[in-house]
């Protein structure tokens, strides 16, 4: 586990989730983070179609990251605060740019092969994590706002 890389891609992460960075500085900063740590590699390369890259925007309205999307996103902010080694297998990055084509040439059929090829079937939704268990450990050692007494998430009026 690389935690300085981790820690700075999370920061990274979070900064472009409230709109504190645009899209352009988010990508020059995730990619100017370098580690020997897959986490780090894979994390940011499904990040990377999360978000538009054609125009520099923040991540609010039409360029918001989808109600799909954002789940995973704090998943990863999680994965990477946490102490868990990532254990996912690695993917080539042709077949991550090209899945969604390939899914539509193919009806399918490639995507699920190739899936199965590289042990990527996620049936409960856990991606960085491996386990729902996993999950909820990380969520029960909080390291953002972690001893905050009597935080209320509740917005300011």
């Amino acid at each position: 586990i690389d935690r300085s890389a981790r820690n700075r891609l999370a920061q990274c992460i979070r900064h472009y989730l409230i709109g504190r960075t645009s899209n352009f500085q988010f990508d020059d900063q995730m990619f100017d983070i370098k580690s020997e740590d897959f986490a780090i590699s894979d994390i940011r390369d499904a990040l990377w179609m999360a978000y538009d890259d054609f125009c520099e925007h923040r991540n609010s309205g039409p360029y918001a990251i989808s109600e799909q999307g954002r789940p995973i996103v704090l998943r990863c902010i999680l994965f990477l605060k946490s102490d868990f080694e990532y254990a996912w297998p690695r993917v080539p990055l042709w077949y991550r740019l090209t899945k969604p084509l390939l899914w539509l040439v193919s009806v399918g059929a490639i995507p699920r092969s190739l899936d199965k090829r590289y042990r990527l079937t996620d049936s409960e939704d856990v991606w960085p994590f491996q386990t729902v268990m996993k999950i909820e450990q990380a969520i029960g050692s909080p390291k953002y706002l972690a001893g905050t007494p009597q935080l209320s998430l509740e917005p300011v009026r």
